[in-house]
């Protein structure tokens, strides 16, 4: 199902600078003057330093930085972007992220294509040989290409074509389901918009991505809120509780794979633990 967008179409520069510009201030609005050794002044009306403390510390102009926050088109050398960095403290994803959006035309992996509308047959033949392992494909933008039938059996919201979207964060922020399938939700919902903002950031000028994020902003009050917060975070493998309505409790470690030959596909590959009974359980929910 598609959705008719009617918001006015900006560039692609735009777009970059735009979200620069978000990043920034988020970061800023982060770090508390005494935090970068500057002396403490009256009460502030809002959190954060003062971008004429922000320019002092990176060494630039104040005006210069003023600037850049406003998301002018000006030029940004690496040595300033290096400053601003380090006065941020950005970790690495956020370090990368950061450099992506300062170049004037965000690069895409080579050969990526967005969206992926059929799955290419090998993959599927991967993902069928997890027969053990509930696991799914995700193009660019997080869109559910592929799944095997363990991951069908698990998450049966996860191939249901009459979603709006048949994408992992929207069925994440809008399905009540997934509220209660996943243990600590906020948690698990907020490191995956985390890593889904840092991954999908290339391709922020895409329009099937920027209508995706739009109708979030809309359907979700968590997404509107959490995506403000401008969280950036690498995906990285581990522990995994779910609650399933017939199984009860499943403990999965769960992990991403990538293919050379399609750098815009992940797999995602959640291992059965031997807590929880979990392999027992999942042999029975296949078999169904």
């Amino acid at each position: 199902m598609t959705k008719t967008h009617t918001i006015q179409e900006k560039t692609a520069d735009e777009i970059r600078r735009q979200e620069l510009s978000d990043f920034l201030k988020s970061r800023r609005a982060r770090l508390q003057p005494e935090e970068c050794g500057l002396p403490l002044t009256k009460k502030r009306r809002v959190p954060g330093l003062r971008r004429e403390e922000v320019a002092q510390l990176a060494g630039v102009s104040v005006s210069w930085y003023t600037w850049l926050e406003q998301g002018r088109p000006i030029s940004v050398s690496e040595q300033v972007i290096e400053s601003l960095a380090r006065v941020f403290r950005l970790d690495w994803a956020e370090r990368r992220h950061f450099f992506l959006l300062t170049k004037e035309h965000l690069p895409h992996k080579k050969g990526s294509v967005l969206p992926v509308c059929e799955l290419p047959p090998e993959l599927q033949q991967v993902l069928d040989a997890f027969e053990r392992c509930p696991a799914y494909i995700l193009d660019s933008c997080w869109n559910i290409v592929g799944w095997n039938k363990s991951a069908s059996s698990v998450f049966a919201e996860y191939v249901d074509s009459s979603q709006s979207y048949n994408n992992l964060i929207w069925i994440l922020f809008t399905s009540p389901a997934q509220k209660k399938m996943l243990v600590d939700w906020d948690n698990e919902a907020k490191r995956c918009l985390a890593a889904f903002r840092a991954s999908t950031q290339q391709y922020i000028t895409m329009p099937e991505l920027r209508n995706l994020i739009d109708d979030l902003k809309h359907a979700s009050p968590h997404f509107n809120v959490w995506w403000k917060e401008y969280d950036i975070m690498i995906p990285h493998a581990k522990r995994k509780l779910i609650i399933h309505p017939d199984a009860g409790k499943l403990a999965f470690y769960t992990t991403t794979l990538s293919f050379p030959d399609y750098p815009q596909l992940n797999m995602m590959v959640y291992i059965p633990l031997e807590e929880e009974d979990t392999e027992t359980k999942l042999r029975k929910l296949i078999q169904f």
